[in-house]
């Protein structure tokens, strides 16, 4: 089973496959049902048996026990990476594998450390099996590392759980990765984050304002998990939220190609939501001149504006205006205050 919980990886020896136990693929869908299996394929599966799959975290990387390609001996362990499709396995070597069976292998999720399970024939040529732990040569641990966001959807005004649609998008090429739904009673979501990518995490639900969310682990390492609570305020007048994914270079007013998906959302929220008009606002911190900030604001809201307005938003449902360093959240004394304080927000207007 995958770490969110949507794709389970199991053997079969069914119909279809390439010999004898293969292993086998089903996606759960937006609807929650378990789609059509599918055969992983020939990359992995051979007319001997292969068994015990697991999924690393990160979704990327595949182990299996398989006694059809080249290996020491009954059951050794291999993995394969996927790209577009599942590469050629590569044999786990020695000392983890032996002449003898070794399957069951769970890898941790920084890739440091393995578990599995070697079959043993004692004295009385009787079968058992141990458990076996092992540190993991640099040169076979997993390229990116994964984490992980999870927390509750809530009504903001009720304080009660939401079932509400959760996106994990990859902002550099605007893929959508994964859709969820919280849990309709606890409000409970999940998302695995994994390194090498920028990523903006999206929750919606009609009749609110949806709320966006950046988690970027383009050039660091993915560190503990991620616990946020999500607090969806229902559409009405004056109800604002923060639009985590627009981005400017420094002193710049051009949007970054990084901010389309972000874009995309409020398009999408206002074809949902015909009857209500909006407002771009932007505000930025202190450094710089009170005018200077405010024509920079006012620029940077206008090129929302002419996005949406290209992309055939009605004008007359759409407005904005700069604030400069006039309505800080925070007071300008730090890094992280300042970065609260450069915000684009949305609003929903008489």
């Amino acid at each position: 089973m995958s770490a969110d919980g949507r794709t389970l990886y199991f053997i079969s020896d069914r119909n279809g496959g390439f010999g004898r136990r293969d292993i086998w693929v089903s996606t759960k869908g937006a609807d929650g049902n378990w789609k059509k299996a599918e055969n992983v394929g020939k990359a992995i599966n051979t007319p001997a048996d292969e068994v015990s799959p697991f999924i690393h975290p990160n979704g990327q990387r595949l182990y299996f026990a398989s006694k059809g390609h080249t290996g020491m001996g009954g059951f050794d362990i291999y993995f394969s990476d996927r790209n577009s499709q599942w590469n050629a396995p590569v044999n786990m070597g020695y000392p983890l594998n032996t002449g003898k069976d070794e399957v069951s292998l769970f890898i941790t999720a920084d890739g440091s450390k393995g578990y599995y399970s070697q079959e043993l024939v004692d004295n009385n040529n009787r079968k058992r099996s141990l458990i076996y732990e092992i540190d993991i040569p640099e040169s076979l641990r997993v390229i990116y590392k994964s984490t992980y966001v999870k927390g509750k959807v809530y009504d903001a005004e009720t304080k009660l759980p939401l079932e509400a649609t959760v996106e994990l998008i990859n902002l550099v090429n605007d893929e959508n990765l994964l859709v969820v739904s919280s849990d309709s009673l606890t409000g409970n979501y999940l998302m695995v984050l994994t390194e090498g990518a920028e990523y903006g995490l999206y929750v919606t639900r009609q009749g609110y304002l949806y709320k966006s969310l950046r988690f970027n682990y383009d050039k660091k390492e993915a560190g503990e998990p991620i616990i946020i609570d999500i607090w969806l305020e229902p559409v009405s007048a004056g109800a604002k939220t923060i639009l985590n994914n627009i981005f400017f270079a420094v002193d710049a007013y051009e949007l970054d190609p990084r901010s389309r998906t972000e874009l995309r959302e409020i398009i999408q929220f206002m074809e949902d939501n015909p009857d209500i008009s909006i407002r771009i606002e932007v505000h930025t911190d202190d450094t710089g001149s009170e005018s200077y900030n405010m024509e920079l604001s006012g620029k940077r809201a206008k090129a929302v504006y002419d996005y949406l307005l290209a992309n055939g938003t009605d004008n007359k449902r759409l407005s904005y205006k700069g604030f400069g360093m006039s309505k800080p959240l925070a007071e300008n004394t730090t890094e992280e205050n300042k970065a609260l304080n450069r915000r684009i927000e949305f609003r929903i207007v008489e």
